[in-house]
């Protein structure tokens, strides 16, 4: 009887770990974008190109997925040479002693006609929890190649004084930071 039941709970906790398919974000079609407010009169905006990541959906019980990203903070692009090496240096991200921006959810739930994925946000070595409302496309078959894709799109404010990114008053450089993150995640339509 113990045998039974213990082979039952493998196989229900195969099955829940079964229920959640991974994709792997899709750098190509993917964009992490950034706005500050500059001097109280325009919008700089930029993007980190280089990203990549996991998503782990689980569409009967959106509760139980995940999403693991990382940015390379080393390839800041503001299209501008000289901002993006004043950006890279000890003023703002120091990538020399942090490369990488990363976000790991913690958990995501219903909000309203989308979700709400709250998680940890970790840049310049400082971890804040944030929350990031989103709505969810797909999954659904690529017409030209074999994979599911599904696509999220989100965005929030945070402060990057809250991330140890000080350089310059709020008049010069809003301490305000809009990110906005359209991504595609893929996988693989055999198992």
């Amino acid at each position: 009887m113990k045998k039974l039941v213990l082979s039952l709970l493998g196989l229900v906790w195969a099955g829940g770990a079964v229920a959640a398919d991974t994709y792997t974000l899709d750098a190509a079609h993917s964009t992490v974008g950034f706005s500050v407010r500059h001097l109280g009169v325009s919008n700089v905006k930029g993007t980190f190109p280089s990203v990549s990541g996991t998503l782990k959906l689980d569409e009967e019980n959106i509760a139980k997925s995940s999403v693991d990203i990382t940015i390379e903070a080393t390839a800041i692009d503001t299209n501008n040479a000289k901002r993006d090496d004043h950006l890279r240096n000890e003023d703002f991200f120091d990538v020399a002693k942090f490369p990488v921006i990363t976000f790991k959810s913690k958990g995501v739930s219903k909000s309203g006609p989308g979700y709400l994925l709250v998680g940890n946000l970790t840049m310049k070595g400082v971890t804040k929890t944030v929350s990031i409302p989103f709505t969810l496309s797909g999954p659904k078959e690529h017409p030209m190649m074999p994979v599911y894709v599904v696509g999220g799109e989100g965005s929030l404010v945070i402060n990057r004084r809250d991330f140890n990114i000080t350089y310059g008053m709020d008049a010069l450089v809003s301490d305000a930071v809009s990110i906005d993150l359209q991504v595609e995640f893929t996988r693989s339509k055999s198992k």
